[in-house]
């Protein structure tokens, strides 16, 4: 929950907010409207700033989302996909092909494989195996009004250290050990991972965020096998009559009746193995759900039973040229996803649709190709309402890449510039003792992570 006062993340438990005092009960989310501006000396007041103002904050906002969306991509994205695919090749995998059930899934994972193609970087996976030293710097305009950024990122197999500057403003970062220091102003927090790891040793980032998962992610190691094993059979459970194929497509159907023999034959696999039954438990746990796995499948049985709303879900793979080219789902009213792409020579064209229920409806289309020295790219979404267009490139020169990006959103440009600098291998000052990630470590509140509620950040907007 959030301090009505000056915003700040405070647990349940606490009586008064650890930033500004104020009392906690009672204590509503301050208004989306209502900007905090803090002062020198600790105090805060609320000013709400004139609207021409808040329209160029928006688009600020959008240009450092991007650039978030970027580093969160590089940084902890990618190195989940690398876990990931730890854990797949940890046992056979389940995209073996043995099976039509196996067969089905692996030409689903081809579309998605084939779309992105040729048009990631090398620097991107040295970015997660060796030490690195980079900097962006981003120049949003609208109009004739424009603001600058800067980020650098530096990680020594030891430490990492993430400093933000904008318009006279800092954000300071510090992963030392298991406590990840972020300091504003006068303000520090230390977000604390519960771990055992040895996290004195060298080691890669991916290693790195691997071991701060701690003790879910010990947990998680000794049931790897028993995902794998879990997956195979959830997904051999369906039977080969639900699918159907012609000359163009694949699709699996499945009605209610269909979805409940699943559910049922799942639910008896984790009555009769407890070993599976504390994997599917565990990962519950571990997303906030606290009821036990057997009892939510008996839910679903239950309500689908009961619904006198037939249910029909539908998976499609489409084929060009005798290749996996589109797949969609659609489950009733509920859900209706589409990812398709066309590759053209050196380019590749994506459409995508993602409808779920009435709160989610984006639709869009992506165009990139590649150059000789880079990727130009174009497209455009359509979400709630609201239309957004876009076009860019991205150019590499040895480790240097600079870009271009246009955005119009319902009518009004943004552009946003950028240049990133990467340097492999270690930094030359250890990042713990590098002047631009300084952080006065001994004035952090520390917060356990496992105490910020699930959902936090959906909350907070």
């Amino acid at each position: 929950m959030l301090c009505k006062k000056c915003g700040t993340v405070v647990r349940e438990r606490d009586e008064i907010c650890h930033v500004c005092g104020a009392q906690i009960s009672g204590n509503d989310v301050p208004s989306r409207q209502t900007i905090l501006e803090r002062e020198n000396n600790n105090q805060y007041r609320l000013k709400q700033y004139p609207k021409k103002r808040n329209i160029r904050a928006l688009w600020i906002s959008i240009a450092g989302f991007l650039v978030a969306a970027a580093v969160t991509t590089i940084l902890f994205i990618y190195p989940g996909i690398l876990t990931a695919k730890k854990i797949v090749t940890a046992r056979e995998s389940i995209l073996s092909g043995k099976t039509v059930q196996e067969r089905f899934l692996l030409e689903n994972s081809n579309v998605i494989k084939k779309a992105f193609e040729g048009f990631g970087s090398d620097k991107t996976e040295k970015l997660t195996n060796e030490p690195f030293d980079m900097s962006l710097d981003i120049t949003a305009t609208e109009g004739s009004f424009s603001q600058s950024s800067n980020i650098n990122i530096a990680y020594d197999n030891k430490t990492m250290g993430m400093k933000i500057q904008s318009k006279g403003e800092s954000i300071n970062e510090k992963l030392l050990k298991n406590i990840l220091y972020i300091q504003q102003k006068n303000s520090v927090i230390g977000l604390e991972f519960n771990t055992d790891s040895d996290l004195q040793q060298p080691m890669s980032i991916v290693e790195r965020f691997v071991a701060l998962e701690g003790d879910s992610n010990k947990y998680s190691k000794t049931n790897i096998e028993n995902y794998g094993e879990i997956a195979n059979i959830l997904l051999n459970d369906i039977d080969e009559k639900s699918y159907t194929e012609n000359n163009t497509e694949k699709i699996l159907t499945l009605n209610s009746n269909d979805i409940i023999n699943i559910l049922q034959k799942f639910s008896d696999t984790l009555k009769d193995n407890k070993k599976y039954k504390a994997s599917i438990d565990g990962y519950l746990k571990n997303i906030g759900i606290s009821k036990d796995s057997i009892v939510l499948i008996d839910e679903a049985i239950n309500n689908l039973k009961t619904s006198d709303k037939p249910v029909e879900f539908i998976w499609k793979v489409s084929y060009k040229e005798g290749s996996p080219a589109s797949i969609s789902i659609t489950y009733g009213d509920q859900l209706n996803l589409m990812f398709a792409y066309d590759d053209i020579g050196s380019a590749s064209d994506i459409s995508f649709t993602f409808k779920i229920g009435t709160k989610m409806n984006l639709t869009g289309d992506i165009k990139y190709k590649k150059t000789q020295d880079g990727i130009d790219y174009n497209g455009n979404f359509t979400s709630a309402g609201n239309s957004a267009i876009f076009v860019g490139n991205n150019k590499w020169t040895g480790d240097k890449m600079h870009g271009i990006l246009d955005i119009t959103i319902n009518g009004q440009m943004l552009k946003l510039e950028y240049d990133e600098l990467f340097k492999f291998g270690m930094p030359l000052i250890a990042v713990n003792d590098d002047e631009r990630f300084n952080i006065n470590t001994q004035k952090a509140n520390i917060i356990n992570i496992s105490d910020i509620p699930i959902g936090y950040g959906a909350q907070s907007y």
